[in-house]
Order: structure tokens, then C-alpha cells, then sequence
């Protein structure tokens, strides 16, 4: 009896594939060099500046976008491949001309790009990026105006944050010396941007909560 139970646990334990288990490790771990050389951008291209090192952050910026190209697979319509492309396009301009200053906007490419993608769903009718991606998990009854609308407010402001990131990032390779616009793009960006998600999170829950509210009232 004891082995015939063992057999059934076993049986209707699900196989596991080897072989996507390590793909699924090798992604985690391609996509944490990922970040921690995205993170580290801004400082190793300040350091490139001070050795006059032309070769290694545009070898870099390639590393990152092959990296890309490997996570993204065959989807290009997400937002991954506005960095894909910065990255390809300044590592090559980079290589081909040997310019360090180059290097020095790809952050501001990354924003304008990602400007160009949230802003184009502002337009022409088309559903707001912030919009589409909470309604992955937004029930449709409760796919509201308001909810539209605050929505659609949300992908407004991103757009703000990122042409303004844009402008900072450019007026800062302007001065000789390159250690704030490092600072800036390096740490104050992330900053900013935690502080927006912690924000947003908080408007959030703050106004469906008053809605939520007045939509009780009204039924009353």
C-alpha cells in the first residue's frame, strides 16, 4: 500500500525540466549584471573620462544591449527596446568615432526615448501607458472614468519626469567637470524616480479611497 501511494505522489508530482530551470537561472542572473551595469554607467563612464579610457563604457553600453536582446526574445513592442536602441546606438556611434563624449547622453537618449513611448499613447485616442499596464490586474467593473482618467494623469506626469531628466542630463555634460552630471544620472535619478513610485503609490491610494467614498454616498 505504502509503495502504491508513493507511486501515485509521484506520478502526480509535475516534471520538472532541467534544462528550463537553468534557463530561468541564467535570465535572473543576466538580468542582475544587467542592472548592476546600468547602475554603474554613470560612474564607469566618469572614470573612462579620467584615464581616457574610449574603448570600455561603449563595449559596455553593447554588453548591456546584448544582454537586452537576450531577455527581450522575440518582443520588441515593450519598453525594453527604447534602452535596446539607445544602447546599440551609442555604443556604436561610440566605437565608430572613438568619442567619449558620446557616452556622456545616453541617459538622456534613454529618457527621450522613453518619453517618445509614454508620451505617443497620450495621442490620437489611443489608451495611456499606465492605463494599460493596471489593467493587467484591474478588474474590468472596476475600470471606471475616474480611473481613466487618473490613469491617463499618472502617464502625464512620467512624461514630465522624463523630458525634464532629459534636459538635466544634457545641461550637465556641459560644465568641464563631469562629477554632477555622474551624481546626477548615477544616484538623483533613481532617487527621483523612487520618490515618484512612492508618491504615486500614496495619491493612489488616497483618491481611489476618497472615490470610493463618494461612489458609497451616491448609492445611498
Amino acid at each position: 500500500m505504502t509503495e502504491a501511494r508513493e507511486g501515485e505522489s509521484a506520478k502526480a508530482e509535475p516534471h520538472r525540466d532541467p534544462d528550463r530551470q537553468h534557463g530561468k537561472a541564467l535570465r535572473i542572473f543576466l538580468r542582475i549584471i544587467f542592472w548592476c551595469g546600468s547602475l554603474s554607467y554613470p560612474f564607469y563612464v566618469y572614470y573612462g573620462l579620467k584615464t581616457q579610457d574610449r574603448l570600455g563604457p561603449a563595449l559596455l553600453l553593447l554588453l548591456l544591449a546584448g544582454i537586452r536582446v537576450f531577455l527581450s526574445g522575440r518582443d520588441s513592442r515593450d519598453i525594453n527596446t527604447v534602452i535596446l536602441a539607445a544602447a546599440l546606438f551609442m555604443g556604436a556611434a561610440s566605437l565608430l568615432r572613438m568619442s567619449q563624449e558620446l557616452m556622456l547622453f545616453y541617459p538622456a537618449l534613454v529618457s527621450f526615448g522613453l518619453l517618445w513611448f509614454f508620451g505617443r499613447t497620450l495621442k490620437g485616442g489611443r489608451t495611456p501607458l499606465v492605463e494599460k499596464i493596471a489593467s493587467l490586474k484591474t478588474p474590468p467593473e472596476e475600470r471606471t472614468e475616474f480611473f481613466r482618467k487618473y490613469c491617463r494623469m499618472v502617464t502625464e506626469a512620467w512624461c514630465v519626469y522624463f523630458a525634464l531628466n532629459g534636459v538635466t542630463a544634457i545641461l550637465l555634460t556641459l560644465p568641464e567637470d563631469r562629477k554632477y552630471w555622474m551624481i546626477y544620472t548615477g544616484i538623483i535619478i533613481y532617487v527621483i524616480m523612487g520618490l515618484m513610485f512612492a508618491g504615486e503609490f500614496a495619491i493612489r491610494m488616497i483618491c481611489f479611497r476618497i472615490q470610493k467614498g463618494r461612489e458609497l454616498n451616491d448609492h445611498r
